[in-house]
């Protein structure tokens, strides 16, 4: 687990490195965006917005 922060939300997370680029996308699993809704903008831009629910 690693202490992350977006904006002044800080939250612990869990981490995978992998050595191989053989691998099926690991973003967002572990429910890591169950706490954000995200949007991507035109394939430009990420947002992620803080569910309320995790603010505690």
């Amino acid at each position: 687990m690693i202490k992350a922060r977006i904006g002044t939300y800080s939250f612990e997370m869990p981490v995978a490195i992998s050595l191989s680029s053989v691998i099926p996308p690991i973003w967002g699993r572990q429910e890591a965006l169950d706490r954000f809704t995200v949007s991507f903008v035109q394939g430009r831009e990420l947002m992620l917005e803080i569910n309320e629910l995790y603010l505690k």
